[in-house]
């Protein structure tokens, strides 16, 4: 699966918890989980292809003009990828709608600082794969 998203002015990357890729275009300097903004997917665009990684350990893997980074976790048998805008990345077990991983080994503070540098820029544009690391 390959998701693609874009830079915006008011990207931090700096929340130490979660990562979130939104397809919404506005951002707000509180948005300090968002590393990418119109993005090509929300969890809702996904669904088909999720539904059979629940239970599994994924890596999502991000890469902007060379400049990569992985994040691992876990996806829950409950998540029902129903949100049509976002995909949340987590550290924590929390899960909800807009959930794609929990047990994440990153959060937005641990990305590569050069990737979120470039993400800064509104024209840039990020790849972001997901894929299954036990089927």
């Amino acid at each position: 699966m390959e998701i693609t998203a874009y830079g915006h002015e008011h990207i931090l990357g700096t929340h130490a918890t979660t990562l979130e890729i939104t397809k919404e275009e506005h951002l707000t300097p509180r948005g300090d989980c968002i590393i990418g903004v119109k993005s090509s997917h929300g969890l809702a665009d996904l669904r088909e292809e999720l539904l059979p990684l629940r239970g599994c350990s994924v890596q999502v893997h991000l890469s902007v003009q060379g400049i990569e980074d992985t994040i691992t976790g876990f996806i829950h048998p409950d998540l029902d990828f129903r949100d049509e805008t976002t995909i949340i990345l987590r550290k924590s077990s929390y899960i909800c709608h807009r959930t794609l991983l929990i047990h994440a080994d990153k959060a937005a503070r641990d990305i590569n600082r050069q990737l979120i540098e470039k993400m800064k820029h509104p024209n840039q544009k990020m790849h972001m794969t997901i894929q299954a690391v036990n089927l």
